[in-house]
């Protein structure tokens, strides 16, 4: 996504400067999840 577009969320504000963190910090928590997933199994 373009980080100098308007945010999804409907906020008026840019995406980078609005929820482009929150995302991220969803995807690693996410990221995190699944290999703590895959240490398991091993």
């Amino acid at each position: 996504m373009d980080p100098y577009r308007s945010c999804p969320c409907g906020s008026g504000k840019k995406y980078k400067f609005c929820c482009r963190d929150r995302d991220r910090a969803v995807l690693q928590d996410a990221d995190r999840s699944s290999l703590e997933g895959f240490e398991s199994v091993q």
